[in-house]
């Protein structure tokens, strides 16, 4: 677990002027001091500091009344600490030989979910700590079909038929629903995250209020759905038919979309840094100042779209089949369309720089007042291009093909590399 509890500690080594005796040397640790509560498996961090604010240099022995030593230096990292209740020391050898310590008692608590999401993330204290019995599910699901705000948290409820069940307020978290059958089911701000959905049926189910990240929906059909401003960040959508979805505002950062359906798909506003669109269909989509930055479209077919004024800046699409695409105006600086063939896609007054357009065919097409700095043009074909007002500064044209292409205006082109083997120039 990322969440790690601090426990800072401050050696006090001081002497009273004017008295006879030199008092101890004192360790001290600090807040908090008493009755701390931590799950199990979660880090504590331990810390160790002079009373100067400065970190100690010296080993501190740090040991537990149940687990023996934990650990010898200055700052200690420990996430092993038995269940029960702890009595923590710290202890330092000064430079006179003196033995100084100090205890603090920790209580070490059997880790769930609830318990984790209590702690960290607000959960409703109405959750709880324990999941519900499979047995009792079976019987509520005979009876009332309510599972409103109960713990099904780390559950396997797999191939399960879930039609018309309220899950309203649920926990159901680290759990396995794939393959289930949600149809026309209640899942009203449930929270599902780190859950498997994997195949699932969510047809006419309610939605509203539900965070889908990190949750696997590879190969559920998601067609029509208005998911407008939802949060999808790191879910895992192989597969997904997202026939006329809207996504406009969602969240779909490092989602993997692998082999998705994006056919009339509505992403205006979207932010879909870092996902993964390998193989996917992207066909008469509705595309407006998305975030692709660091996209993959390896492999992808994207026809009849409109991607202007997105933002694809470091995308990757090699193998990608672009037929009718219209990307003036976008920045794909730093993005990779090497042996892509880009004759009938619009460029113009786009930024490359710093892109990779080896091998690409650009031939007919209209590149007019884009950026092409630091742009890898080797063995590209720009045959009859429109090339007005571009950049060519440090490209390289490598055996690039510019027969006939019109560079009126266009600058730096002497100040390109590879000049001498460039075709057509």
């Amino acid at each position: 677990m990322k969440t790690k509890d601090k426990f800072y500690v401050l050696l006090l080594l001081f002497c009273l002027i004017g008295c006879a005796e030199k008092d101890n040397d004192s360790l001290v640790i600090l807040l908090p001091k008493n009755n701390f509560i931590s799950l199990y498996g979660e880090d504590i961090d331990f810390e160790s500091y002079d009373e100067n604010g400065e970190e100690i240099i010296s080993s501190v022995e740090w040991s537990s009344n149940i687990d023996g030593i934990i650990g010898s230096n200055s700052k200690c990292t420990y996430n092993n600490l038995s269940i029960g209740d702890h009595i923590i020391t710290a202890t330092l050898i000064t430079n006179d030989g003196s033995i100084i310590s100090d205890s603090i008692s920790i209580n070490i608590e059997e880790m769930t979910w609830a318990k984790y999401y209590k702690k960290h993330r607000n959960l409703s204290s109405r959750i709880n700590n324990y999941s519900i019995e499979e047995k009792k599910i079976e019987l509520l699901l005979k009876t009332t079909k309510n599972l409103e705000r109960k713990n099904l948290s780390g559950l396997d409820l797999s191939n399960r038929n879930f039609r018309g069940v309220s899950f309203e307020g649920a926990f159901m978290v680290h759990s396995n629903f794939s393959n289930s059958d949600f149809r026309n089911a209640n899942l009203h701000n449930a929270i599902i995250e780190n859950s498997n959905f994997s195949n699932a049926t969510i047809k006419n189910a309610n939605i509203l209020g539900i965070s889908f990240e990190n949750v696997n929906l590879s190969k559920v059909d998601l067609r029509h759905l208005n998911l407008r401003n939802y949060n999808m960040k790191n879910a895992n959508m192989t597969g997904c038919n997202l026939f006329k979805t809207i996504l406009s505002g969602a969240n779909l950062q490092r989602a993997i979309l692998r082999g998705a359906n994006l056919k009339q798909t509505i992403l205006i506003n979207t932010d879909l840094f870092g996902s993964d669109l390998s193989y996917s269909i992207i066909d008469r989509s509705e595309i407006s100042k998305a975030n692709f930055e660091k996209a993959k479209f390896i492999g992808s077919h994207i026809i009849n779209t409109y991607l202007s004024e997105s933002v694809l800046k470091y995308t990757d699409f090699r193998k990608s089949t672009l037929e009718n695409i219209d990307m003036s105006n976008t920045n794909i600086s730093g993005s990779n369309l090497s042996n892509l063939d880009l004759r009938s896609v619009k460029l113009h007054s786009s930024n490359f720089t710093n892109c990779n357009l080896s091998n690409a065919n650009l031939s007919n097409t209209n590149i007019n007042e884009s950026v092409l700095v630091n742009t890898n043009l080797s063995d590209a074909i720009l045959q009859n291009a429109k090339l007005n007002r571009v950049d060519f500064n440090k490209a390289n044209i490598k055996n690039t093909n510019f027969t006939n292409a019109d560079l009126t205006n266009s600058f730096n082109l002497e100040n390109s590399i590879n000049v001498s083997t460039a075709i057509g120039l």
